[in-house]
């Protein structure tokens, strides 16, 4: 008998040190993004520090979801629990730390999110 629930094939995993806090499913890697964007505007204002949340926030503004989503990741741990993300797509397995101690300060740009995870924005 075939299992009726298909899972997505591009998967979102973000980590903590006490356990996993957010999971995705999805059936594109646009659509994978687009609901980790939604995590990340969610928690941004209470675990980052104002100044990177208001860049997270700007980055959202200007269309720059890779962007806002590889800042969040980046200054997550500077003030709280420090999280990081792991990605899973129908034809790549990709795991990446993005945290404070592996990206750099939030003075420096961040353009090599997209170039590492290959991470496509949502479509509109």
């Amino acid at each position: 008998m075939e299992n009726p629930i298909r899972l997505g094939e591009y998967t979102a995993v973000i980590h903590a040190a006490d356990g996993v806090r957010f999971t995705a499913s999805a059936a594109s890697a646009a659509e994978r993004s687009s609901r980790i964007l939604d995590y990340v505007i969610e928690r941004c204002q209470y675990t980052l520090w104002p100044r990177a949340a208001g860049e997270v926030r700007a980055r959202i503004a200007a269309g720059d979801v890779n962007g806002a989503i590889a800042t969040y990741f980046a200054d997550v741990g500077e003030r709280w629990d420090e999280e990081w993300l792991e990605l899973d797509g129908s034809d790549e397995r990709q795991s990446m730390r993005l945290s404070a101690e592996a990206q750099p300060s939030s003075a420096e740009p961040r353009n090599d999110f997209d170039r590492l995870m290959r991470f496509p924005a949502p479509s509109a």
